[in-house]
């Protein structure tokens, strides 16, 4: 655990130190991959109890709509969904633009 946390403290002031956009990009595109791993675990486990809880009393839990969209593994699901395009478009429009306007995106964006 101490190993763990060690990695991510260096990983969040490596983010700090280096806050360049392709850095914070590319550790938003691994916090939405653990956003929706995490999000498939958390659905995993709610199966596994609800299927239990079938097999223990033979009835199927009512729920309505807003509590099953509620739970915690469709914002997780959500986030892990919607983030990554909208990171890989960001990245595209800047590459496209590095090619076909290189001397815009020299003095605009790639500032050294």
């Amino acid at each position: 655990m101490e190993i763990q946390n060690n990695i991510d403290v260096s990983g969040l002031v490596a983010l700090i130190k280096f806050h360049d956009l392709n850095t914070v990009l590319l550790a938003l595109l691994s916090v939405a991959d653990l956003c929706s791993c995490l999000g498939i675990l958390a659905l995993g486990l709610m199966r596994k109890a609800l299927y239990e809880r079938i097999v223990e009393t033979s009835q199927v839990p009512l729920e309505t709509i807003w509590s099953c969209a509620s739970k915690p593994f469709v914002f997780l699901r959500l986030i892990g969904v919607i983030v990554p395009p909208w990171v890989i478009l960001w990245i595209s429009a800047e590459r496209f633009m590095a090619v076909l306007t290189p001397k815009i995106y020299c003095r605009h964006i790639f500032k050294r």
